[in-house]
């Protein structure tokens, strides 16, 4: 196996729902090769969070973002909150922003509005972009057609897509990221759309806590790689060594050695987040 490092794309490491997992997640990601991840502030609320992470270790990537989620109830000096983060942090990527017509009560204007504030932040100083999308891609394509957007392109994280879209997508500067939870069975749509991605637009996350992969792809060998549950002992959770199965479950689709894959996503990775 290469011995490519290991890159997530997208994750809530901060996320205080990861404290009861706290001593397996320290025990699977000291044994793995993780390079970087990715970890996404969504609010003002938990962009200190996000901060404080990435200051205490070297392999963060930190992200701050107004995800479509938290629009509504945004303070309304939300954007110079941002503004500050990004010039305190000046190698991190804005987001998680988006559109989401999903959830109850979500007012799409309002989403775009402050989705076009925070493209107009990062094709400014051509930040990395990530982006959530939920029942909204037309809109989301039309906005992103119109720009402003970075040069370096935007990153579609957990695409959910139509297939028929991923061109579109890309031609206008798109990356596309997946995690292991495409493999449930009910995901046979996201394994459509991961078949057309581009390999050279290919990026892998976790999305941890959340989209916890089918048990089937986790690495049951790996110490500390497993599920736990949230404090009230409900739903189960999953914690960003689980990229590991990300990895596992691009090579089953796509065919090439893991090998390969991690090689590929490296380059796609350093493109993407890391170079100016």
């Amino acid at each position: 196996m290469s011995d490519a490092p290991l890159y997530d794309a997208h994750c809530h490491w901060h996320d205080q729902r990861l404290n009861p997992g706290q001593e397996l997640m320290v025990a699977g990601l000291a044994q793995i090769p993780l390079a970087k991840a990715v970890v996404n502030g969504t609010h003002p609320g938990d962009w200190e969070a996000v901060a404080e992470l990435a200051e205490q270790d070297s392999r963060v990537l930190p992200a701050f973002g107004l995800h479509p989620w938290h629009v509504n109830e945004a303070p309304k000096d939300w954007l110079d909150q941002l503004q500050d983060y990004l010039h305190r942090f000046p190698y991190a990527a804005v987001g998680e922003a988006g559109l989401d017509r999903w959830i109850q009560g979500h007012d799409l204007p309002r989403q775009q509005a402050a989705l076009q504030a925070q493209m107009e932040l990062a094709a400014a100083e051509n930040r990395p972009i990530s982006l959530h999308c939920l029942q909204a891609w037309g809109p989301l394509f039309e906005q992103l057609q119109a720009g402003p957007l970075p040069a370096r392109g935007f990153h579609l994280h957990g695409y959910g897509g139509a297939p028929e879209m991923v061109a579109s997508f890309a031609a206008i500067g798109g990356y596309f990221s997946f995690s292991a939870y495409v493999m449930h069975e009910r995901k046979a749509r996201h394994r459509e759309s991961f078949a057309v991605i581009p390999i050279e637009r290919l990026l892998l996350e976790t999305d941890s806590p959340d989209m916890l992969p089918s048990v089937d792809w986790l690495d049951w060998e790996l110490t500390g790689n497993a599920v736990f549950a949230d404090e009230g002992g409900g739903r189960a959770m999953h914690h960003p060594a689980n990229i590991t199965a990300s990895y596992r479950a691009a090579s089953k689709l796509t065919g090439m050695p893991e090998s390969a894959i991690r090689l590929q996503v490296e380059r796609n990775f350093h493109r993407f987040f890391l170079e100016a």
